[in-house]
């Protein structure tokens, strides 16, 4: 078993069981096709401090949604509500219905422990009676022993409390003294990205029902997800769940209450799967950047492929990565202009089914063309419409 696979099994284990909104649904709009819907994700990156050409980024990127034919849009990092409205207003017409909520931060707190001791002494009593002279720096062999021994004193665990410990065995640690000392350790506040704005904005052509906001626990930048209930007149009615998960900040030290940014992006996995199915929804669409991703070949490069596990092992289907007939792109690229130094050819983007048994899918890479802007100079370039390239997934009857 390898080292990936065994912090999947101790996941999976441990794992056991202010705003302002808009929304408008009062248009009554046909979709373009009524024998197929399709579905896009884009991390827009409409951060002019964070990824470049901004301006002319957010004016041209109303057209290009526009022409990709996709019928629900799950549009991330846009940052400002300004910008929400802005594109709002420019797709009306074809979009009729949407949903955002912007989020701030609360005033700066302590952030409670995560755990007592009360919580984790009969896990760390089983695992130094079982476990005390097994090798500390051999992560399969410790959760070896704890699954083997202990998985009564772990699953009886709070579940605030087993989110921590996602964090620190995502990250790969196996100082228990460490990390019993990390989660019943309070932490302190820090002030996050954007104000507190989640950044999520979900666009549609089909009526929405039930839409509402939930906010993930997260350090740093707000992380949460939209949910709503899509009806198309032939498919039904279509859970839609619209997401950005944490990914870590370069150079920054984790402080929230789920150990490690990797156990963060892990809660909010277990927290999507955890979610009751819809009364009467034929289906579930997962739509969003959830910074993790498989490897595939030699030149894609896997991002925190134990947290895409847990979607793959939960039965959500990728049309982009899984058909035989599949050809897998990066949707994060050393090739994008807009990419920072040093980024590596990964798929974060996703548009997964559940269930998908008798659907007929299919997924392409969009956005990825670029557009021509004009500098001050007279000199034109090609330039991206974000720092990710989008995916959109099309069922079909």
């Amino acid at each position: 078993m390898s080292r990936s696979s065994m912090v999947f099994l101790l996941i999976a284990v441990v794992s056991t069981v202010a705003c302002e909104k808009f929304m408008e649904n009062d248009v009554n709009v046909a979709p373009r096709d009524l024998t197929e819907v399709s579905f896009l994700t884009l991390n827009t990156g409409l951060d002019p401090q964070g990824v470049l050409n901004y301006a002319d980024r957010k004016k041209t990127l109303p057209q290009a949604l526009y022409d990709t034919g996709a019928d629900i849009l799950c549009l991330q990092e846009v940052w400002k509500e300004a910008d929400q409205k802005e594109i709002i207003t420019n797709l009306k017409e074809v979009f009729p219905y949407r949903f955002y909520k912007t989020t701030k931060q609360e005033a700066l707190e302590p952030i409670p422990a995560s755990c007592t001791e009360e919580d984790l002494t009969p896990m760390a009593m089983c695992y130094f009676t079982n476990c005390g002279e097994t090798d500390t720096s051999d992560v399969m062999a410790i959760g070896l022993c704890l699954l083997t021994n202990c998985l009564t004193e772990i699953t009886g665990i709070p579940a605030e409390c087993r989110d921590c410990l996602i964090g620190a065995i995502s990250s790969g640690s196996t100082d228990l003294a460490g990390i019993m000392a990390e989660c019943t350790g309070e932490q302190e506040a820090t002030e996050m990205a954007q104000g507190g704005n989640n950044g999520l904005l979900l666009l549609s052509s089909l009526p929405l029902k039930g839409a509402k906001l939930e906010k993930f626990d997260s350090f740093f930048y707000q992380r949460a997800y939209i949910y709503a209930i899509a009806t198309h007149p032939l498919f039904g009615d279509i859970e839609i769940v619209c997401t950005q998960f944490t990914d870590a900040v370069p150079d920054m030290a984790y402080e929230g209450t789920v150990g490690s940014w990797q156990g963060e992006t892990a809660s909010q996995a277990q927290a999507i799967i955890d979610l009751a199915p819809g009364k009467g929804t034929v289906l579930r669409v997962l739509m969003g950047d959830l910074a993790a991703g498989p490897a595939i070949g030699r030149d894609i490069k896997a991002k925190n492929p134990s947290i895409y596990d847990m979607l793959y092992y939960a039965y959500y289907y990728n049309p982009f990565l899984e058909p035989e007939e599949a050809s897998p792109a990066c949707t994060l690229c050393a090739d994008n202009v807009l990419t920072a130094a040093g980024t590596q050819d990964t798929i974060t983007d996703h548009v997964l089914f559940t269930p998908f048994d008798g659907l007929k899918l299919s997924a392409e890479r969009v956005l990825d063309a670029g557009f021509v802007l004009t500098d001050k100079s007279g000199k034109e370039k090609t330039v991206q419409y974000s720092d990710h390239y989008g995916i959109k997934a099309t069922l079909s009857r």
